[in-house]
């Protein structure tokens, strides 16, 4: 028994300690290895050998008749271990080709949305699940990043996720369980023949085991090799070059948007959207405005580089604006903010810089509509404000969230990036001007 306390307990505390989290969740399905995993968890918390506050989170998909009795048991066992407890409810698309992983989207985009900074969830696959993992993704043809299958430790929105137990077979687990008196809820759906993961578990691999027992160590080594391998084959960043994707074949430049995105922790879009992006977005025409979204998120491209939202950018124009009169503002100018589109411009006056504001001059504060000018500080021309827009590269979802400041219909800043020469104070002068910044840290 010693033996299997040890080999549950050694690896979930070595990353947990790795990661040093100030808050841990657990995916809490009710099964038996969620179930172990919160038991173990819970009294290691009891003995004060983890610091961070826990909680476990439930998803119900409203996929199963039991779905509401499954919830109420995780409820009352969480009280039992004196975890926190939380219900998050999905929907989910049951016309979608894969029910499986529709629900499985669903899931991970709830569990991102519950991730905070320092923040880690905890997730029970074990080697049992790597196995299959690796067949699933094998049959379906994925590349070595695919292949190498779940990692211990990855980004997942601004926290982690921590699989401690990749290594560890599933009968250690159930050793524990039936030791501890543990009790648990089993999902009739994990017999259904009908769904690929349960086919590999119940026909495919028992019938390697009886020719290869040790499939279990050897798939799982070669996972681990696959993925140290890829990990040192890009070198990637926030942001992923189109040049670099162009220069591969179709196969090869999906498994980089594949790795890129699973870097950025975002959930995975399926096989023909990864490559959708690389076809329609990245080796788009340059002009072109393509985008590729999906539950996950969405991937757009701008002057060469492919970003990643989790949320649908709009490129709609934005009408809101405000007006306020030159005396308002010289009446917050130390240090003061005016609340504009559900953000805050902060307004400093300072020596020798910033826009000659009188007090019966008209301030508008509004957005980008097309069209507008301005000649920059140091600047020799006038120049449209889009042309400003590419120099700075600055992507169109991001260029109708940037105020402008307009003085009696004239523009006169686009905050953070320049202002009108004319309407400048000048810096050989000893008047005083009117700086608006997005940026708390940039007011003087």
């Amino acid at each position: 028994m010693r033996n299997e306390i040890k080999e549950l307990k050694a690896p979930l505390l070595k990353l947990v300690n790795k990661i040093n989290p100030t808050k841990l969740y657990v995916a809490y399905s009710g099964g038996v290895d969620s179930t172990v995993l919160l038991h173990i968890l819970a009294d290691l918390k009891n003995k004060n050998q983890i610091i961070p506050s826990l909680q476990a989170i439930h998803i119900n998909h409203n996929l199963q008749q039991n779905a509401g009795k499954w919830a109420k048991h995780c409820q009352d066992k969480c009280l039992e271990l004196g975890a926190d407890f939380k219900l998050v409810r999905v929907q989910v698309d049951t016309m979608r080709p894969s029910l499986e992983s529709e629900a499985r989207q669903a899931r991970f985009a709830a569990f991102a949305k519950e991730l905070g900074k320092n923040s880690a969830l905890l997730m029970a696959q074990h080697r049992d699940d790597q196995v299959e993992t690796f067949f699933l993704r094998l049959v379906r043809g994925a590349g070595p990043h695919g292949l190498a299958a779940m990692r211990p430790i990855r980004k997942l929105h601004k926290g982690v996720l921590l699989r401690p137990w990749l290594e560890v077979p599933k009968n250690t687990i159930i050793k524990y369980a039936k030791e501890h008196g543990i009790d648990w809820v089993e999902d009739d759906s994990n017999l259904d023949r009908s769904i690929d993961r349960n086919f590999l578990r119940l026909e495919v691999i028992p019938r390697l085991k009886e020719r290869w027992p040790g499939l279990g160590k050897t798939v799982s080594r070669s996972a681990r090799l696959l993925a140290e391998t890829s990990k040192a084959s890009y070198r990637l960043k926030p942001r992923l070059k189109v040049k670099k994707l162009a220069k591969l074949k179709s196969a090869a430049a999906g498994d980089m948007v594949y790795q890129w995105l699973r870097y950025l922790g975002a959930p995975m879009p399926s096989h023909k959207k990864i490559q959708n992006i690389v076809k329609e977005v990245a080796l788009a025409r340059k002009d072109a405005r393509a985008y590729v979204s999906w539950r996950g998120g969405e991937v757009r491209r701008y002057a060469g580089k492919l970003y990643y939202f989790r949320q649908k950018q709009s490129l709609e124009k934005n009408n809101q604006s405000k007006t306020l009169s030159g005396k308002d503002i010289i009446a917050i100018a130390n240090n003061g903010v005016v609340e504009f589109a559900k953000s805050a411009l902060y307004v400093t006056m300072a020596q020798s810089r910033g826009l000659l504001i009188e007090e019966h001059d008209e301030i508008t504060i509004k957005f980008a509509q097309g069209g507008e000018k301005i000649k920059p500080v140091f600047g020799k021309h006038t120049k449209k404000l889009k042309k400003i827009w590419q120099e700075q590269q600055i992507p169109p979802w991001e260029r109708r969230k940037i105020p402008l400041i307009f003085i009696n219909g004239k523009l006169a800043q686009v905050v953070g990036i320049c202002t009108e020469g004319a309407l400048t104070a000048n810096q050989d002068s000893t008047e005083s001007g009117i700086s608006f910044s997005m940026d708390k840290k940039c007011r003087r």
